[in-house]
């Protein structure tokens, strides 16, 4: 996020005082916070699916609703939406 500070300080867009000021620099904080956050998930859950030996994706166990489900099958969804939504920003 570039932020242009002259135009902040500008009574024209509505944040010429200081506390308006603070509450940009919060938002820019908090997203930088929320961005450091995803990408430590997401390499920690990287980490986890590599310790899987090849042939382990291939293990099934047994849901209680949906019957036998191959490891593979199960996580491909979540981190198909994971990917997906990371694009997308």
């Amino acid at each position: 996020m570039v932020v242009d500070w002259y135009a902040a300080r500008s009574h024209e867009c509505g944040l010429g005082d200081t506390h308006s000021l603070t509450a940009v620099m919060e938002v820019i904080l908090s997203l930088r916070n929320a961005r450091r956050t995803c990408a430590a998930r997401r390499a920690a859950l990287l980490a986890l699916l590599r310790r899987n030996a090849p042939g382990c994706w291939a293990r099934t166990g047994m849901h209680e609703t949906r019957g036998t489900i191959m490891l593979l099958n199960a996580l491909w969804p979540v981190t198909t939406t994971l990917v997906e939504h990371e694009e997308a920003h």
